[in-house]
């Protein structure tokens, strides 16, 4: 059964690519290929400039390595505030199959925990960006442009505040 399958996979693919392309795929305009003339010095995305901005930057969140690529790169972590006490009685899916998931985040679920992952797919910069960005404002109030925006007030915002108190 497996292998008639896959055969007939094999030969449906063969036939739908000896039919030939009824369009340009992908159809991607030239201009959204074509690479800006300068990129912004705010724009910090090597691992380079990702690695510096942490060593250099964060003050108040605390830097933790929590393991490492296949390619022996360090996974690195910040962390704001004070971790969850305590652990869970069952798995994220136990959970989720009788509805309720305290019961996987454990005695304190009340407490609110935001995490943000950014370079999760090598080439995808925006969101490392986006991330070195968050942490600078999450530093000093400022992201790293450091253009007046409106991030100042909802930095001083309770929520914020609390989750940048010292460890």
């Amino acid at each position: 059964m497996k292998w008639s399958v896959l055969l007939g996979s094999a030969l449906l693919s063969t036939a739908l690519m000896a039919a030939g392309p009824t369009r340009r795929f992908p159809n991607i305009p030239a201009d959204y290929l074509r690479e800006a003339d300068h990129i912004p010095d705010f724009w910090k995305s090597t691992l380079d400039e990702v690695n510096r901005f942490l060593d250099q930057h964060v003050h108040t969140g605390t830097l933790i390595t929590i393991g490492t690529t296949a390619g022996g790169r360090r996974i690195r972590v910040v962390v704001y505030g004070q971790p969850r006490s305590g652990k869970g009685t069952t798995t994220f899916s136990g959970s989720l199959g009788f509805g309720d998931t305290r019961a996987y985040v454990g005695p304190d679920s009340g407490k609110r925990v935001f995490m943000g992952m950014a370079g999760v797919h090598g080439g995808e910069f925006e969101g490392i960006v986006g991330m070195v960005n968050l942490l600078s404002i999450l530093e000093t109030g400022n992201d790293l442009k450091d253009s007046p925006n409106k991030l100042h007030s909802w930095d001083r915002s309770p929520a914020v505040t609390k989750a940048r108190a010292p460890r």
